[in-house]
C-alpha cells in the first residue's frame, strides 16, 4: 500500500507538474491574446482616424468643386449675356456704316451734280461735313 501510495503521490505529483505547465501556457496565451486585441484596437483607431481625415479632405475638396462647379456656370451666363452684347453692337455697328455708306453716297452725288463755282462747291463740302460731324462725331475720322 505504501508503494501504492508513492506512485499515486508520483502521478499526483507529476499531474500537478503538468498542470502548472498548462496555466504557464494559458497565461502566455490569455497575454498574447490581450496584446493582440490592444493592438488591434490600436490599428482600428488609427484607421479610423485615417477615414475621418479622408472625409474631411473628401467634403473639403467637394465643396471647392461646387464652388468651382458654380463659377463656371457663372461665367457662361456672363460669356452669353457678353456675346448677344457683341453680336447686338455688331448689328449697330452694321446699321451704322450702312448709314455711312449712304450720306458717302449722297454727298458724291451732291458734288457730282452740284453746277456751282469751286468756291460754293467747297463750301458745300464743309457745310455737308460739318452736317455729318454733328451727326456721327464718332465716326468723322475717315472724312479727316
Amino acid at each position: 500500500m505504501s508503494e501504492e501510495k508513492g506512485t499515486l503521490n508520483g502521478e499526483i505529483h507529476d499531474l500537478k507538474d503538468m498542470l502548472d505547465v498548462k496555466e504557464r501556457k494559458v497565461t502566455v496565451l490569455q497575454k498574447k491574446v490581450a496584446y493582440e486585441r490592444a493592438h488591434t484596437h490600436t490599428h482600428v483607431y488609427v484607421c479610423m482616424c485615417q477615414v475621418d481625415a479622408l472625409r474631411l479632405r473628401l467634403e473639403e475638396k467637394e465643396a471647392m468643386l461646387n464652388k468651382k462647379t458654380k463659377q463656371i456656370q457663372e461665367m457662361s451666363e456672363e460669356k452669353g449675356t457678353l456675346n448677344g452684347e457683341i453680336h447686338d453692337l455688331k448689328d449697330m455697328l452694321d446699321v451704322k456704316e450702312r448709314k455711312v455708306t449712304v450720306l458717302q453716297k449722297k454727298v458724291a452725288y451732291e458734288r457730282a451734280h452740284t453746277h456751282t463755282h469751286t468756291h460754293t462747291h467747297t463750301h458745300t463740302h464743309t457745310h455737308t461735313h460739318t452736317q455729318f460731324a454733328n451727326l456721327f462725331p464718332h465716326l468723322t475720322y475717315r472724312w479727316q
